[in-house]
């Protein structure tokens, strides 16, 4: 144990001499240390888990510092995704994609959340149904093996799909060992009630499936993120200087890889920083402004450049135009387009204005789809359609108003006028 602390502790001063100038001597020394933190951390914690032995709460608390040591350390950032769907009480198994010795960082990550998670119990059962590790970071999945299936079946319990995002910012054939993100995408439970073993393969052939098609959404989303961290590390970096922080709520809606339109409520220019903050989960945006903006530089020019697309209100012959061709890209590309229906800035606290019927005009012309659907609408249905999606977005507005400024002291000053 003393020589493992002495060999880290050599090993951490070289790592910050040599941080640069070695990358491949830097990239063993952190992946050496990761395998000392899963080593030593539960060796420090052992006391407290000898009070209850075998308690499955001993799981929780040594997944707890694991995850949290582990996260600090490396600079990793978990987003768990439905993770309602694990802190329910019942007996389940959770199939994984397997990639890296890094999942057990994720499973700590869940296990915190279903806590009653035992590898082999009545409560959930977490199995790895590729059987040994992917290591491709191409969007694509092993065969499943059946294990997992026949288990589920044989107990009459659902499976619950958990989907790792792949680990973009670990490549060993390249000495790639940096921070990143990570998404845990929980599904929703598939039931086995009244299933038998005959229907085993057809099972594992549809979860098979169902856990591709996320893996490979969300191999575009981190994928895409990283491309544009550049530029989300610049907006990070402006909204820490304004103290403003953002909480992204159902990302997955905007991260689904097809056409729509985006609505949003417009309060001021602080909303850019809002938009960039989550740019890179809708991945394929095209927002559209006003043209006075473009001649702010050097803001119009990265926003040109960005893909922004300019219109001039008062001339609604050629801002339909525009619209037309921007509403003709995002169905051949899967854009999309991005308005604030309000059209000016809002500062009521209470409600929103009036929309304009530009947003939805594009959305019904391009029959975009859910969550909120046009199909087979008509331009005669377009009143309808704003005073809908007006009276959801105000009823939310509402809602996070009340959120927001119930966090606030009484004597906080409020922007009104």
């Amino acid at each position: 144990m003393l020589s493992t602390i002495f060999v880290s502790i050599i090993l951490l001063i070289l790592l910050i001499i040599f941080k640069s100038e070695f990358k491949k001597v830097r990239f063993y020394i952190k992946f050496y240390f990761y395998y000392v933190a899963l080593s030593v951390v539960p060796l420090v914690i052992l006391p407290f888990l000898l009070i209850r032995p075998r308690h499955h709460s001993n799981g929780v608390i040594t997944s707890r510092y694991m995850r949290d040591f582990v996260n600090v350390i490396y600079g990793w950032e978990w987003n768990i995704r439905n993770k309602e769907i694990l802190m329910e009480d019942r007996a389940a198994v959770i199939i994984c994609n397997h990639q890296s010795v890094f999942d057990s960082t994720g499973i700590n990550n869940l296990w915190v959340v279903a806590k009653k998670l035992i590898m082999i119990a009545k409560k959930e059962v977490l199995l790895y149904t590729e059987g040994t590790r992917n290591t491709k970071c191409d969007g694509k999945l092993l065969p499943f093996k059946k294990g997992a299936f026949n288990l589920a079946v044989s107990a009459q319990v659902p499976i619950i799909p958990v989907v790792f995002s792949p680990y973009y910012f670990f490549d060993k054939d390249k000495y790639i060992f940096d921070k990143g993100h990570l998404i845990l995408q929980c599904l929703e439970p598939v039931p086995t009630e009244g299933l038998t073993l005959d229907d085993v393969p057809a099972l594992t052939e549809r979860l098979h499936q169902i856990i591709s098609r996320t893996y490979e959404q969300l191999s575009k989303e981190v994928l895409s993120g990283s491309r544009s961290e550049f530029g989300s590390q610049i907006v990070k970096h402006v909204t820490k200087v304004i103290e403003v922080k953002w909480l992204l709520r159902n990302g997955k809606v905007l991260a689904e890889d097809r056409g729509a339109v985006v609505v949003s409520n417009h309060q001021s220019s602080i909303d850019i920083l809002g938009m960039f903050n989550i740019w890179h989960v809708a991945d394929k945006v095209a927002a559209i402004a006003r043209k006075e903006i473009f001649y702010v530089w050097p803001f119009g020019l990265a926003a040109y450049l960005a893909g922004v697309v300019f219109i001039d209100r008062n001339n609604s012959k050629d801002a339909y135009k525009q619209l037309k061709i921007t509403s003709e890209v995002m169905i051949k590309n899967k854009t999309k387009i991005w308005l604030f229906p309000e059209g000016t800035r809002n500062k009521d606290f209470t409600k929103l204005l009036p929309f304009k019927k530009g947003a939805f005009n594009i959305a019904v012309a391009a029959q975009c789809l859910d969550p909120v659907p046009t199909e087979g609408l008509t331009m005669e249905d377009v009143p309808a359609l704003i005073n809908k999606v007006r009276n959801t977005m105000d009823a939310a507005y509402k809602e996070l108003s009340k959120e927001v400024l119930s966090a606030l002291p009484p004597n906080y000053p409020l922007a009104t006028d």
